[in-house]
């Protein structure tokens, strides 16, 4: 497992079309974000 800053998500070098999942730490709660990245471009899939 890979952690990464999400500030530095879109310096990252990853493949287009694929599926990365972050957790967000937020006080007691950890939600969970879906990310794909196409086209060097991010975008947010909740699930």
């Amino acid at each position: 497992m890979r952690w990464v800053r999400l500030c530095d998500l879109p310096k990252l070098k990853l493949a287009s079309g694929m599926e990365y999942m972050i957790r967000l730490f937020l006080e007691d709660e950890v939600s969970e974000h879906y990310l794909w990245c196409e086209d060097g471009a991010w975008g947010n899939m909740l699930k």
